[in-house]
């Protein structure tokens, strides 16, 4: 969801309440509306995202809470039998240590990245499909990959370009280099999201029944 409709909502409910004028049940359930909205396409993809040096750790030996309040923002609790370790996390932050840095290649072709190897296999499934158009990519590699349909796999570039002012976070999310971007029959350029995760698995098993897939694990 755009986050600017949110802002908007707030703004509007406190205008009301500073003119005394009453707010209606409408007014408020449209807001907890949009607040869902906001929770399910942009705080808890970016909060998978963020986690997964951790949930990959510490995967089946605690429980995590998670609480989010739009003026406190996101607290989130590990729960280890009796114990009780609170986190929280920096966007500009990374672990080099506990992150995740196995590689796949195609075909025994080079090993990649995460985000390079979901690139490489949406590309090469273009290259072998020519003439395929955007909805027929998108039912081969659905938005549902990647746990989010905001984002989906791919997006029109042109599209991201537009939401760039409003969601400045997208530069950091698409292959946005001109390099990178997949370019259809029809002309439409495609640029593939690259903040993966823990969705990652769900790329991978579309993956493996187009090509041989081998992982060089970073655990070895």
């Amino acid at each position: 969801m755009d986050v600017e409709l949110l802002k908007k909502a707030y703004e509007a409910i406190e205008m009301l309440k500073a003119l005394n004028l009453p707010v209606s049940d409408e007014q408020l359930n449209g807001v907890a509306k949009l607040e869902k909205e906001y929770l399910r396409d942009e705080i808890i993809p970016h909060l998978k995202q963020e986690l997964e040096p951790f949930v990959a750790k510490l995967r089946g030996k605690l429980l995590m809470k998670v609480t989010f309040d739009k003026s406190e923002g996101l607290n989130i609790q590990l729960i280890e039998q009796t114990n009780i370790k609170s986190i929280s996390f920096n966007e500009d932050s990374d672990s080099v240590s506990t992150r995740d840095t196995s590689k796949y290649s195609i075909d025994g072709g080079e090993p990649l990245k995460k985000r390079r190897f979901v690139l490489a296999v949406v590309r090469k499934y273009v290259e072998g499909h020519p003439g395929i158009t955007y909805e027929q990519l998108k039912e081969r590699f659905p938005d549902s990959l990647s746990g989010s349909s905001l984002h989906g796999v791919f997006r029109p570039y042109e599209d991201i370009q537009q939401k760039l002012q409003n969601k400045p976070d997208l530069l950091k999310r698409f292959f946005l280099e001109p390099e990178d971007l997949i370019t259809l029959s029809d002309g439409t350029r495609l640029t593939v999201y690259n903040q993966w995760g823990l969705h990652f698995a769900n790329f991978l098993k579309v993956a493996q029944q187009l090509h041989e897939v081998e992982c060089f694990s970073s655990n070895r």
